[in-house]
């Protein structure tokens, strides 16, 4: 997959490999998720698209509906996944936001390592 920044325009040419409605949901997603404060980065092809939101947090979409893992079955020893509809972004968006500050309590950002000469 192809990355598509974050910082550029969302505006694909028409025609192009970003020009689909998973794409174009996923971006949805991606501006609805920064107007919480939380960036991410959006990533598309073969008529699928990811939002990558943080570490274990990766949200997929069709252009139909959005989904991600929402944790673990240990008595089924399996991921637990939840989805909602591309439709509404915002409540999505919402809701990938509880998953995110879960996450980002159990996996904080790394320390700011300094430039300085070892």
């Amino acid at each position: 997959m192809t990355p598509y920044p974050p910082s550029q325009p969302s505006r694909p040419e028409p025609g192009s490999s970003y020009d689909c409605p998973a794409v174009r949901a996923a971006e949805r997603l991606r501006e609805a998720l920064a107007r919480q404060g939380i960036a991410c980065d959006v990533h598309g092809g073969y008529g699928l698209a990811l939002v990558s939101v943080w570490t274990g947090l990766i949200v997929w979409s069709n252009g139909d509906r959005y989904w991600w893992c929402a944790g673990w079955h240990p008595r089924e020893r399996r991921p637990a996944y939840v989805s909602a509809r591309c439709g509404d972004p915002e409540q999505a968006a919402l809701r990938v936001a509880r998953r995110y500050a879960r996450l980002r309590a159990l996996h904080p950002p790394a320390p700011h390592l300094s430039a300085g000469p070892v």
